[in-house]
């Protein structure tokens, strides 16, 4: 047999013996010691809520801070880049479509006529 045979053998003997005791309690004994489970357990929530709040308090302080530096580092960027400054302009004008895509032929006009 190994140790952990052993162990599980112990432990199930200690837990049987245990709850055998438990059984055998009178009940003065059982209601103390619920009593004092339940003080135990109110004390310990009391507890966990005073460091609750201040933790929580400090992490959403820190988000806040670290989302505002990292907004007001941020380089300025033009939506408008010239790109769709010429593309909206395109797209709002209100000539006809066919001049836009004659556009080339009317610019070789021009240059012909220039040159003559």
């Amino acid at each position: 047999m190994n140790s952990n045979e052993n162990d599980l053998r112990l432990l199930k003997k200690v837990r049987s013996v245990l709850d055998e005791r438990a059984e055998q309690l009178d009940d003065t004994t059982c209601n103390r010691l619920r009593m004092a489970r339940q003080q135990a357990l109110k004390q310990q929530s009391q507890r966990a809520i005073g460091w609750q709040f201040p933790a929580a308090s400090f992490a959403t302080a820190a988000v806040v801070v670290l989302a505002l530096g990292l907004w007001m580092n941020q380089p300025e960027q033009s939506v408008f880049t010239p790109t769709v400054m010429d593309d909206m302009e395109l797209l709002s004008a209100t000539d006809e479509l066919e001049f836009y895509e004659e556009l080339e032929f009317y610019q070789w006009l021009e240059i012909e006529n220039d040159a003559a």
